[in-house]
């Protein structure tokens, strides 16, 4: 048994756990530079696909890294105007100002 593996496992389920906690009272999860590579994408798009909904992310060039289908660029949240019901969470570096008039769940900022 691979003790890094263990760990990860137990470490993506905290954050997914944390995140959860977050999207009920609608806060933002706040993390830094050196927490890396323990699951807080992976955290973010289970939460998505549980609740049905949208991932913001920095760029389109990220999308094909989330396995989600409901996965949209910063700079394409005109597609989702006018649509009915959208819920939106978003991923570390998205700019927080892009976001104004939609119903923001929770997200994930890199704080450093």
């Amino acid at each position: 048994m691979e003790l890094r593996s263990v760990l990860i496992g137990e470490i993506s389920n905290t954050v997914y756990n944390a995140l959860e906690k977050c999207a009920v009272r609608s806060e933002i999860l706040y993390t830094d530079q050196f927490i890396r590579g323990i699951g807080k994408t992976t955290a973010l798009v289970k939460l998505a696909k549980k609740f049905d909904l949208y991932i913001v992310v920095p760029s389109i060039a990220h999308i094909q890294l989330y396995d989600h289908d409901k996965v949209v660029g910063q700079n394409q949240l005109d597609n989702l105007v006018g649509k009915k019901d959208v819920c939106l969470i978003f991923d570390e570096g998205v700019d927080l100002s892009k976001l104004d008039g939609f119903n923001v769940i929770t997200g994930i900022v890199n704080n450093f």
